[in-house]
């Protein structure tokens, strides 16, 4: 009778220790995906240049950009339906002679809801982006960005009031600032130089009212949200 005893009780053990494994498989699965894309991670650095011509001389502001990307485990891309990506960086300002500024914003678009800035090095280069980005650290040369890959470029009428930011695309620069000032170039250059962060000093509002701005999003018109300026701070 113990026997029998003894093979039942090891045998709902066995049982029991099956039914957890079925439970927590779920969980282990997926986890490994999360610990995948943590170890996994390809970033690479580009540098947005933006030239504008300022009574005969060629004004250029600058700002390296950071771009993160973990692929999709391969053992199940349905899992992770996404690669896990981040941005770092900010706008790129140029100040003029008559004491205005000219920012290049982070987002695309009439109003700046677009968000090119994780396929921008890849579609301005040329680069095919091969195994989740894989290559794209090893990535060099330089690009003029226009059309689509523009990014949405703005001015202030009043420095210090982000609410007076009004778009400013390259053929209205003229009726904008006057025949003296002109839009010149933009352009995109890889780069291995660490992230840009100094724009709070040329835009002061970001730093004062930066919790304000951050609360801003997902208005399809022109505002000065926090995203349009700063990523990954």
């Amino acid at each position: 009778m113990s026997g029998v005893l003894r093979f039942l009780r090891y045998g709902f053990l066995a049982i029991a220790a099956l039914i957890a494994i079925l439970i927590t498989m779920p969980f282990i699965w997926a986890g490994s995906g999360f610990i995948y894309q943590s170890v996994f991670r390809y970033t690479h650095h580009y540098r947005l240049v933006l030239e504008i011509e300022d009574h005969g001389e060629i004004r250029k502001g600058s700002s390296v950009i950071g771009v993160s990307i973990s692929p999709i485990p391969p053992w199940n891309p349905k899992l992770l339906d996404s690669p896990r990506v981040s941005v770092r960086g900010e706008a790129v300002v140029v100040e003029l002679s008559t004491g205005q500024v000219v920012v290049a914003t982070l987002r695309h678009g009439p109003t700046g809801n677009g968000n090119l800035l994780v396929t921008l090095a890849s579609r301005a280069l040329g680069k095919p982006p091969s195994q989740g980005y894989k290559d794209a650290p090893n990535w060099d040369g330089s690009a003029e960005l226009t059309g689509s890959l523009l990014p949405l470029i703005v001015t202030f009428d009043d420095i210090n009031d982000p609410y007076s930011l009004r778009a400013v695309p390259p053929e209205e620069f003229v009726r904008r600032f006057g025949p003296r000032i002109q839009f010149r170039r933009m352009l995109l250059e890889m780069t291995s130089d660490p992230v840009t962060r100094e724009i709070e000093r040329k835009l002061p509002f970001l730093e004062t009212r930066r919790d304000e701005l951050a609360s801003l999003y997902g208005r399809p018109i022109l505002i000065p949200n926090l995203s349009k300026f700063i990523r990954g701070q």
